[in-house]
């Protein structure tokens, strides 16, 4: 900070003024550090207009700003101001309108997704999740086990459900009591895992060694499985899991008999998940899930799911 005043004090032309104010922009966004680091940036955002606003020579650049604002708002956490402020580098049209374009185009799948917790909004910034990552949407953004348990009676019998919100307690027979997973212990999100594992999703398991390998990252494939197998299990449609077997595939890059193919359909076929390239007809399956794209489907399937639960007071 003692370095950036300097640089202030030392800039000698409106340009190195509005040189350092974008500076000190960038480097305070990046830092990140107190609670109100994003109020700096404000403070430097409008010390660069002001420049503006007293050397029209400069109008060129003034796009510059909105951008850097736009970041700072999108680290903050602060969507929807970070819409506005690219929205008005797109209005300017004075630069960065290509990268205030995919911005935008993140942003609007996010606040449309309306993430609830603070960690769904964190996750909606990451360009590739987890699997630690997709058990903490699960839990906290879908709300799983309230779905689950909200479901109806003859579901539980008929998978023998154990309610997630028990605690676990071992057979008073067994001696010893196998792990979930033994490479989740001192993981951040080990509770969301352990209750993902306890209800069996898809595509969510630790392998035969008891490994749930929280930070691989997953495909769309893999992603797709998951939320047919959430989609079936909560409305008891077994017959939707070979409902596309047989059929012409309609991606150029999944073959029917691909082990995916009927969750892509199924997920493709709802609206749940879009195609990675609309024109070519791709699905992508090997491509990586971003968390903005998690966070959408998620809040699409959950509003198609509501219909099949009991409410809270039913």
């Amino acid at each position: 900070e003692n370095l950036l005043e300097k640089a202030l004090n030392k800039a000698g032309s409106p340009n190195e003024e509005l040189s350092v104010n974008l500076l000190a922009m960038r480097t305070i966004t990046a830092r990140a550090e107190g609670d109100d680091w994003i109020e700096d940036v404000e403070d430097h955002f409008n010390d660069a207009l002001e420049v503006f606003e007293d050397h029209a020579d400069l109008q060129a650049s003034k796009a510059e700003p909105w951008y850097y604002l736009g970041q700072s708002y999108e680290k903050a956490l602060r969507f929807e101001d970070a819409q506005n402020a690219f929205t008005e580098v797109l209005e300017l049209n004075r630069g960065f309108t290509r990268e205030a374009n995919h911005a935008m185009e993140q942003l609007n799948k996010i606040v449309r997704a309306q993430p609830g917790t603070r960690h769904g909004r964190e996750l909606a910034m990451i360009e590739q999740i987890t699997r630690a990552d997709m058990a903490a949407l699960l839990m906290q953004e879908l709300k799983l086990a309230d779905l689950y348990s909200r479901n109806a009676t003859k579901q539980r019998e008929e998978l023998k459900f154990e309610s997630p919100t028990k605690d676990f307690i071992p057979p008073s027979e067994s001696k010893i009591e196998r792990p979930l997973a033994s490479d989740i212990s001192k993981h951040p999100l080990r509770e969301d895992i352990e209750t993902v594992l306890k209800l069996q999703v898809r595509g969510l398991e630790s392998n035969p060694q008891f490994l749930f390998f929280p930070n691989k990252e997953i495909t769309r494939a893999e992603y797709a499985l998951m939320l047919e197998d959430v989609l079936i299990q909560v409305t008891q449609d077994t017959d939707q899991s070979t409902r596309f077997v047989g059929d012409t595939s309609p991606f150029v890059d999944v073959r029917p008999d691909a082990y995916y193919y009927n969750a892509a359909r199924t997920l493709v076929s709802r609206n749940i998940m879009q195609l990675q390239d609309k024109v070519r007809g791709e699905f992508g399956p090997d491509r990586a899930v971003a968390g903005a794209d998690a966070l959408l489907s998620l809040r699409l399937l959950k509003d198609e799911l509501q219909r099949y639960v009991r409410s809270p007071s039913s």
